[in-house]
């Protein structure tokens, strides 16, 4: 069982999802082993992450030991190459206001198909110019750590609302923002995506997203799905784990978003200690990471990503 009311899974629910993969409980353990064991000969790194973190890194990228191994060592490394997404403390004004000016948060209910609902953007304040990206983002990855240690699911369901959306939120995504959420996305957290839907989209949307959606992959294309109404949308959400705000049965979204407010109080020493979590480049072995990426200045070659 999860450890956390706010992300809800049952012991049967983790052990349906370890067996898609072919794991159990029991036989996790080599995989999960076989990682510490790497870890420790990684004198660099600046900590041994505990057992839950290294099986969620494995459930994300299916199990591939040493995708893993390449994925936990940019964990940490990501921290000195993007800091302005990972400085920034959940209990600071800036993620405070945050999280008072735009609803993010996991729904605390799996899906029957094991899928975690994540409301990933629904504006309260609509004012475009009190939108700061960098800190929506690093509230973002905020809220992944929590998940890291905590979660337990297939793949993630994005569901943005977008009564609120002005053009002007649009614009403040600037392509070197796009491009490093897109490079941690890939080389960080490799979620697993079951679909994005999008509700209440403005009229402007869709040819930007009939553009969009040009330019991805026909089977990330064919997982976005645009509601025109909300009949279609309770077709693939269930009410059930829905917030009232949605006529669903769950808390609404300013009672949830109070709990994960008070959740981050309580984990305040956490996120004080992920500040301080530093990869020694000089003590890596083998080849040097690049971290001259997305026009950061680094000490070391550039990484091509494009």
């Amino acid at each position: 069982m999860s450890s956390l009311e706010l992300l809800q899974y049952s012991e049967l629910e983790r052990e349906k999802i370890l067996k898609i993969y072919g794991r159990t409980p029991q036989n996790i353990c080599q995989d999960i082993d076989s990682i510490k064991e790497w870890l420790e000969k990684q004198p660099h790194l600046p900590e041994i992450p505990d057992n839950k973190i290294i099986e969620n890194f494995l459930l994300m990228n299916k199990f591939k030991i040493e995708k893993v191994k390449q994925k936990i060592d940019m964990y940490y490394s990501i921290r000195t190459l993007i800091p302005e997404f990972f400085d920034k403390n959940p209990n600071s004004p800036a993620i405070q206001k945050i999280m008072n000016s735009i609803y993010v948060l996991p729904l605390p209910k799996l899906t029957n198909g094991l899928h975690r609902v994540f409301i990933a953007g629904k504006i309260i304040d609509q004012d475009p110019d009190n939108l700061d990206c960098t800190d929506y983002l690093a509230f973002l990855y905020n809220q992944i750590e929590m998940r890291l240690r905590h979660d337990c699911n297939l793949a993630m369901i994005y569901v943005y609302d977008l009564l609120n959306l002005k053009s002007g939120h649009l614009l403040k995504f600037t392509p070197t923002l796009i491009k490093k959420m897109a490079f941690i996305g890939d080389k960080v957290f490799t979620t697993k995506l079951e679909a994005v839907h999008v509700i209440n989209a403005p009229p402007f949307l869709d040819s930007f997203m009939s553009f969009f959606k040009g330019f991805l992959k026909p089977k990330l294309a064919d997982r976005i799905f645009i509601h025109k109404n909300m009949d279609t949308f309770y077709e693939m959400i269930p009410k059930e784990i829905l917030p009232k705000d949605y006529g669903g049965q769950e808390k609404s979204l300013d009672e949830l978003r109070d709990e994960w407010q008070k959740l981050f109080l309580k984990y305040d020493p956490l996120y004080k200690h992920l500040q301080t979590l530093k990869v020694n480049e000089e003590l890596r072995t083998g080849k040097p990471i690049e971290s001259d990426i997305l026009g950061i200045q680094g000490n070391f070659r550039k990484l091509d990503i494009d």
